[in-house]
């Protein structure tokens, strides 16, 4: 009787939740990471002694993780797909439920399991092999998107990782034409690509990569446009010069696609580089330096930064460029804890940094 009452009530509260009004949505990757690190160099064939470690991530959530962590988790809707009845859906699904996060945006797949990355570190710290199974995510249905539309078109802020595929970022985009901020995270070399996609360009306000996806967008986008990069005697020259570059692309293809061309900003980390921020209009550069302290775990950091980076956005009154700046400094605090953590997103993150 009592279980059934207890069950009754955590129903209320996620139907109460879910109800909250959507001012961040985020759509994209989450994963559980089995990470198995050997005590000696590892052997073919053999068992080897170690120990197996199990994590959350995924792009998109550990993003919402920390979002969720910096006070806004009511107001956040966190779109993504698990598989409907693997133990690793049942682990993330737990993961939501302790960190207190709405679940009402997670599409449940018959199809496609949990994402999964597996690795095997050697007592180094390199990895040995690695596996992932991410199928789910480039298959998040479009039609799940769609059921979506009324939180996506009414939020504050919108971020799309590239794990999702080239469709589902466009329709994403598309439904946010009206959103300030629109920020897509490009994650790797491969899937920096899917940004070159019909008019995804111009439907973003801040593109957010790092200082290697950076040059992988430029050269994409290099082409559209006459201007020639050459030698430069500065850095912030040759910044400039190819982010000027990425504009005119967008310019392009707002027009070639009869669409609003909403690029403002790119965004770019550069871990103990800290962060560089480029503002089309006028055409300037600012960089923000980061803290120099101890690495004990990098991985999260970019995801961390992303969090710290939408709450900002949520929480700062400012306008502008002003805003965008505050914005980018809390997201550097937050980022600054998680590479001294041994957890993809700190845990002593929270809403006393803002």
């Amino acid at each position: 009787m009592e279980s059934k009452a207890l069950k009754r009530i955590s129903i209320l509260k996620n139907h109460v939740s879910a109800t909250q009004p959507t001012e961040v949505t985020i759509v994209g990757g989450a994963a559980v990471d089995v990470i198995a690190r050997t005590k000696d160099i590892a052997k073919i064939n053999n068992s080897n002694i170690g120990f197996v470690d199990i994590k959350y991530g995924g792009t998109s959530r550990n993003v919402s993780e920390c979002i969720t962590r910096l006070g806004f988790g009511s107001k956040l809707k966190f779109i993504t797909s698990i598989g409907k009845n693997d133990s690793f859906g049942h682990l993330l699904n737990k993961s939501f439920d302790d960190l207190k996060m709405r679940k009402d945006g997670i599409h449940y797949s018959s199809d496609f399991p949990t994402a999964v990355f597996c690795a095997v570190i050697n007592p180094s710290g390199g990895m040995e092999i690695g596996v992932n199974d991410m199928d789910c995510h480039p298959n998040l249905p479009i039609s799940h998107i769609k059921l979506q539309e009324k939180d996506i078109s009414s939020s504050k802020v919108v971020l799309v990782d590239t794990n999702v595929s080239e469709n589902a970022i466009l329709e994403t985009l598309s439904l946010a034409k009206e959103v300030k901020w629109t920020i897509v995270e490009p994650i790797s070399l491969e899937k920096s690509s899917k940004v070159a996609f019909k008019n995804i360009l111009p439907l973003i306000s801040i593109l957010k990569p790092n200082d290697d996806q950076f040059e992988d967008v430029y050269n994409l986008f290099k082409s559209y446009v006459s201007t020639k990069v050459s030698r430069f005697t500065t850095k912030e020259e040759e910044l400039l010069a190819k982010s000027e570059i990425i504009f005119e692309a967008s310019k392009v293809l707002s027009e070639k696609y009869n669409c609003a061309d909403k690029l403002k900003y790119i965004v770019i980390t550069c871990g103990k580089d800290g962060v560089r921020l480029v503002s089309r209009s006028p055409l300037k550069h600012d960089h923000f330096e980061a803290v120099d302290v101890k690495v004990i775990n990098a991985v999260g950091a970019g995801d961390t930064f992303c969090g710290g980076l939408i709450s900002g956005l949520l929480h700062y009154k400012q306008e502008g460029i002003e805003m965008l700046s505050s914005a980018i400094k809390l997201g550097m605090r937050c980022s600054t804890l998680t590479i001294q953590s041994t957890e993809n997103i700190a845990h002593e993150i929270s809403k006393d940094l803002l």
